[in-house]
């Protein structure tokens, strides 16, 4: 440790890391630590040349539009999603399994249980990752409105 106007400097190794190395060293201490991992965890190991920096990652702040792209590119990575949006009590916690646009141009996701709700443009909407199940969830940030402008006659 060296002194900097007699403030103490510290390494930053960790903070320029990614979740992927920083759970990768986490892993590996539990093993030599003789601790069994889970099915999740055996899973990561296994695949940790084909994952992505980005697969695992929180997305925030996303409108409908890239939320459809982010669910897209994950399920094609074949990461689970979890459907956390508070709406309806069957739907909550069921796996995504498609996302699609339809005709009207409305962003439609299917579920598990083939129920098909849709991603509405006045939210926002963050997929926030679970580092220990290795999946995602779809949660509803905010909702916003647009102003409209009035004329004054």
């Amino acid at each position: 440790m060296k002194y900097i106007l007699k403030f103490n400097r510290f390494k930053m190794k960790s903070v320029n890391e990614n979740i992927k190395n920083t759970y990768l060293n986490h892993l590996l201490d539990k093993l030599s630590d003789g601790t069994k991992l889970s099915r999740s965890q055996m899973y990561f190991l296994k695949n940790i040349d084909n994952i992505k920096d980005t697969c695992v990652k929180d997305h925030k702040y996303k409108t409908n539009y890239d939320t459809y792209l982010m669910i897209m590119d994950i399920l094609e990575n074949n990461i689970n999603i979890k459907y956390g949006i508070k709406d309806d009590i069957d739907s909550f916690g069921q796996k995504i399994t498609k996302v699609y646009r339809n005709n009207d141009d409305q962003i439609i996701i299917k579920l598990e249980n083939n129920k098909e709700k849709e991603i509405k443009d006045n939210f926002l909407y963050n997929m926030i990752f679970n580092i220990d199940k290795f999946e995602y969830e779809l949660v509803e940030q905010d909702e916003y409105f647009e102003k409209i402008p009035l004329k004054n006659d």
